[in-house]
């Protein structure tokens, strides 16, 4: 692909030092990056690790339980820390739960750990009878990928890739609904359509290939029954994610070389009437007033 500059990062592979530095060091531009510049330089600004010397790592009930089941699922990301507590009410059960956080663990009740085993077990029953039965078998597990788009440094690390079915499968748990008409709205909303973008073109440029990675995503309910569903974007979803990824990586470029994140405009903001708002009002008057 033009512009790209591939560069394979195998755990066992030897990098000597400068290499090893550049990717250490380098602002690189991670799929976060551009659905965050997208609402604006400043929140892409405060939720870079790299860029934010206060950043901090979020943490959430909902997150710890997706990040439980991405662990047993496969085999990869942070070590779980069972603790034998009724809940996280008290002194002790806060205290363990915040040194799991600091040893980089993921904290989570050991009587709550037999549903999110029954969960995993769901998911694999779910892809062991789809289309992409398989998938699962052989691949490899978040293995982080660092490439460059026209001297951009970019970053990824995808949920699982496996290259000879060609496919990129990310697994997202919700506390919503699995239901693809559904979980679209999570898809455009936390910017999972550049995801499947900027982790394509990222397993292409390491691979050197021609023919493209498919980007599907394994969407699971977090309470039982535990539903699935699999999702992939049709080409003119596909063609959008990629104009916005286009203009988002331009707006990074610039930003990166000007050091300037800016906010939302500063000049006065003048509102339309919402369309509904309007409509609604009229339809009010033509009833006389009543409500």
């Amino acid at each position: 692909m033009p512009g790209i500059e591939a560069r394979r990062m195998d755990e066992d592979e030897a990098y000597d030092r400068a290499v090893q530095e550049e990717i250490d060091t380098a602002i690189d531009c991670g799929y976060s990056d551009l659905h965050a510049i997208l609402r604006s330089g400043l929140h892409c600004w405060h939720q870079n690790a790299k860029l934010n010397p206060e950043w901090k790592a979020r943490e959430s009930k909902e997150m710890d339980a997706g990040a439980v089941a991405h662990r047993l699922l496969l085999g990869k990301g942070r070590e779980i820390a069972e603790l034998d507590f009724k809940d996280f009410k008290t002194k002790a059960a806060q205290e363990a739960r915040d040194a799991a956080y600091a040893a980089k663990q993921i904290p989570i009740l050991a009587r709550k750990m037999p549903a999110r085993r029954k969960m995993v077990d769901a998911a694999l029953a779910y892809v062991a009878g789809s289309e992409i039965a398989g998938v699962l078998d052989k691949g490899i597990a978040e293995h982080s990928m660092f490439w460059k788009e026209n001297g951009t440094p970019c970053r990824g690390t995808p949920d699982w890739k496996n290259d000879d079915l060609r496919i990129v499968l990310d697994y997202k748990t919700t506390a919503g609904s699995a239901d693809p008409d559904a979980f679209v709205r999570q898809i455009v909303g936390a910017g999972y359509d550049l995801q499947a973008v900027h982790y394509r073109r990222g397993a292409k440029a390491q691979t050197l290939q021609a023919h493209p990675y498919r980007f599907i995503w394994l969407a699971q309910e977090n309470e039982a029954p535990y539903a699935c569903s699999l999702i992939a974007m049709d080409p003119a979803m596909e063609a959008l994610a990629e104009r916005k990824w286009d203009y988002a990586i331009g707006l990074w470029k610039h930003a990166i070389k000007t050091n300037v994140w800016r906010g939302y405009p500063s000049r006065i903001a003048y509102l339309e009437p919402l369309g509904y708002d309007a409509q609604r009002f009229e339809q009010l008057l033509e009833l006389g007033g009543q409500a």
